[in-house]
């Protein structure tokens, strides 16, 4: 879809994880030793720069999109 995406990721987010990200079109960030770092560290920049938030999975829209389409088993 061409949106320009930043996705925040651990250090011990394995190398294949952020090289797909980034062939996907993502500016990938380390943001810290763990999880929660790296989320700490995303909220940081929404804050400074004021770029939404998308959480990976806590998100309406993320939830929504992830549930069966209508008339799909």
């Amino acid at each position: 879809m061409k949106v320009p995406a930043t996705v925040f990721v651990p250090e011990k987010a394995n190398q294949a994880r952020r090289d797909r990200l980034a062939r996907w079109g993502a500016t990938v960030v380390v943001g810290g030793r763990d999880w929660d770092d790296a989320y700490a560290a995303a909220m940081q920049e929404c804050e400074k720069t004021g770029k939404p938030m998308v959480h990976p999975f806590n998100d309406e829209y993320v939830i929504a999109g992830q549930g069966p389409q209508r008339g799909s088993c």
